[in-house]
């Protein structure tokens, strides 16, 4: 049984917390663990560098992949994620997509993983490689069939990391109204509403105001 309220209402409460709020919640930077783990290019897409995370709970979102590992470290890279382990998170859903490199929601897991958090900015090299999987993502769009509900993710998460000049402010706004329209179209989307409370709650205190120095 997937673990809905404790998801939905820990994403809530990061929606209305203040800033220093968000500083309370690590006791570590995660701003400097992003800049030194995540990404160590030899080990990222090795296999035994990535392994399955157990007893990391019960959650599983169901995806389009070929791949039932990759589907298995989709679910570990979300639950990372949900529990601010940045780096661990894009490391599982780069190991997803290795396993199969047409699965959409891996790259956009990735783009997700990579962006700003109510506990961590965003820095120049991490929006790179967010645009790059953002890009990817929607590069596989017709491999879904039409209609499929993974193309608002695609997006959405594809409005955050456009190619244009926008600010980062008007990026992370059109986000905001992207992921809220996925939620409200998905009620009983577990993911869709911690996600869209996650991206109200981070343009709403600003994000890099709640990263660590």
């Amino acid at each position: 049984m997937r673990s809905v309220p404790i998801r939905f209402y820990l994403s809530l409460a990061l929606a209305m917390a203040g800033s220093s709020g968000c500083a309370r919640i690590h006791s570590e930077s995660v701003a400097a663990q992003n800049k030194s783990a995540l990404m160590e290019s030899s080990t990222v897409n090795n296999v035994a560098s990535v392994p399955l995370v157990a007893k990391l709970g019960g959650l599983h979102r169901p995806i389009l992949t070929a791949a039932p590992r990759a589907s298995r470290y989709f679910d570990d890279g979300l639950q990372l994620h949900y529990a601010y382990r940045h780096a661990e998170s894009v490391r599982a859903f780069r190991e997803a997509q290795r396993l199969d490199s047409t699965c959409v929601m891996c790259a956009v897991g990735e783009a997700i993983a990579l962006g700003p958090s109510v506990d961590a900015a965003m820095d120049s090299v991490a929006a790179g490689e967010a645009t790059v999987a953002a890009r990817r993502a929607q590069s596989l769009l017709s491999a879904l069939p039409a209609g499929h509900p993974d193309s608002a993710w695609v997006r959405a998460i594809t409005v955050r990391y456009p190619t244009g000049g926008e600010t980062r402010s008007a990026r992370d706004s059109a986000y905001v109204r992207a992921m809220g329209a996925l939620a409200d179209a998905n009620p009983a989307d577990a993911d869709a509403q911690a996600l869209a409370a996650e991206a109200r709650g981070g343009t709403k205190n600003g994000w890099p105001g709640c990263a660590l120095a």
